[in-house]
């Protein structure tokens, strides 16, 4: 079976990237696997993609093409398709239109998977109707703008699936869509390699993600704060990069915090950072299904993390194999880290029990589930 992704790229080392390389290595040794990005080639790719998926790039420049210059001309006019609330609106152009609505008309057999609003928005529009169209959610429908909920709410009903991270988001986007939607609830999956836990000897946590404010690192600051007036030979390493850095590192700097939180940067041995930590620590405000989580737990490394409204309790089970404090509780946060602190041997039983319980996770679990799926839809 041919299983095409469509992603706006595939080159920033973020959740939303790891999970599409993830589903496209766990499908390639069984089917025909071909990743198709908008823009972004795959020169320098964060995550290794199994040399059986093919790779495709739509926006080409071409000098020799003849209608180069008029899409050159397109590219500086705005989508006419996708919503101005769309995250990566400006990307999108009416050049970015052209192109997407000659490709998806032109497909013939198999299944599309597309994977961010925009390109869920123009599969359900213009995708052919000879192939099975799979809108996929990395984050949650309670997290877009009314603008762009209610071009979902018009379209998705015409995809042949939605496939949401978590239950939660499964019975949201249920209601949301009505009974024409088809809605499926398939978690992102991890690789499994075979190590034995993380030994979690270190004092040092870490946190990584995009510096925004989605993933609450200012409130993450002010919780380590707490916990550095009792044990200031820790400290919380955080990886990543984005438009509040230097907020952040102005947050860091009024809270005294700069022994004791360091803004990290990215890298592309996130593993390592994390198997070498003695603590994940997750401080979002919203969340899909997150796969630090997911990496950190494979790793046998125990969380602490805000319950959020979707995602971190769909992986972890309070106090058995990690450990959700309210959302948005800066002095819960700070309390869970520091009886992970004080409390060496529960860490290790929490880790132990993470790099158990996180098999459900594993491709051998998740890839049947979208097997199944795609059979149920009548691809071939």
């Amino acid at each position: 079976m041919r299983v095409r992704f469509l992603a706006f790229g595939v080159s920033s080392a973020t959740g939303g990237v790891r999970s599409i390389v993830n589903q496209a290595n766990a499908l390639a040794g069984h089917h025909d696997v071909e990743v198709v990005t908008v823009f972004k080639d795959f020169t320098k790719l964060p995550f290794k993609l199994d040399r059986r998926v093919r790779r495709r790039r739509l926006m080409q420049v071409d000098r020799s093409w003849p209608k180069q210059q008029i899409l050159e001309r397109l590219a500086r006019r705005p989508s006419k398709y996708v919503p101005e609330d769309e995250h990566r609106y400006a990307d999108f152009s009416r050049a970015t239109d052209v192109v997407l609505k000659r490709y998806l008309g032109s497909l013939d057999g198999g299944v599309l998977v597309s994977t961010r609003p925009a390109l869920n928005l123009l599969s359900a529009r213009f995708g052919s109707s000879s192939v099975v169209r799979i809108g996929q959610d990395h984050m949650n429908y309670r997290s877009y703008p009314e603008g762009l909920a209610g071009q979902i709410r018009r379209w998705y009903p015409k995809l042949d699936a939605v496939a949401t991270l978590t239950s939660r988001d499964a019975t949201e986007y249920a209601d949301a869509l009505g009974a024409e939607a088809r809605v499926v609830h398939i978690p992102n999956l991890v690789p499994m390699p075979d190590t034995e836990p993380a030994p979690l000897d270190s004092k040092v946590a870490v946190a990584a993600g995009r510096l925004t404010s989605q993933k609450g690192f200012d409130m993450l600051i002010d919780a380590w704060a707490k916990v550095a007036a009792k044990h200031p030979d820790w400290e919380v390493r955080i990886f990543g990069s984005g438009r509040h850095r230097e907020q952040l590192r102005a947050h860091i700097d009024s809270t005294g915090m700069a022994e004791h939180v360091r803004l990290m940067g990215t890298t592309k041995k996130l593993e390592k950072q994390i198997r070498g930590s003695a603590m994940y620590v997750l401080s979002s405000r919203y969340e899909g299904l997150p796969m630090t989580i997911l990496e950190a737990m494979q790793q046998g490394v125990p969380v602490v993390a805000f319950d959020c409204h979707t995602g971190p309790a769909d992986i972890i089970t309070h106090d058995r194999d990690g450990i959700l404090v309210p959302p948005n509780d800066v002095d819960a946060l700070a309390t869970a880290i520091v009886e992970m602190i004080e409390n060496p041997e529960r860490r290790r039983a929490l880790g132990a029990e993470a790099h158990t319980s996180i098999r459900r996770f594993s491709g051998e679990s998740i890839r049947p589930q979208w097997e199944k799926l795609y059979a149920e839809l009548g691809a071939h």
